[in-house]
């Protein structure tokens, strides 16, 4: 995988994931998801390459949470942030969703985790 182009399937918005050598950035407008939420979602798909746990706090605080009814979240693993994985789990579950975690490939020091939450209680 070429990690040094533009559009690279290895890109990230955290620069963990790549070596330091062949890392630059690109800056990017960005939006809160809860701007584009107005009425309930019935799947949400994260795969945003090392924010999902910031989404995830940003529906909780700004209450849309309560729309999605089921996420798909694709997560990239690493022992030193196992307390926002943590974080992002005690959000959905206080929220009313039931989690099922499926581990995916480890590799490059970091495993990919896809957690479905799907509500049982509507919040």
């Amino acid at each position: 995988c070429e990690t040094n182009k533009q559009g690279s399937l290895r890109a990230s918005t955290t620069v963990w994931r790549l070596p330091a050598e062949k890392t630059f950035a690109i800056t990017v407008p960005v939006e809160p998801v809860s701007k584009f939420i107005d009425d309930k979602i019935d799947i949400l798909k994260v795969d945003i390459e090392g924010s999902e746990d910031k989404v995830i706090q940003e529906l909780e605080a700004s209450g849309k949470i309560k729309q999605v009814m089921t996420a798909i979240i694709e997560y990239h693993w690493l022992p030193e942030r196992d307390s926002e994985y943590a974080i992002m789990k005690k959000i959905l579950h206080r929220n009313g969703f039931y989690l099922t975690a499926l581990p995916g490939e480890c590799k490059d020091g970091y495993q990919d985790i896809l957690l479905f939450a799907k509500r049982v209680r509507h919040s």
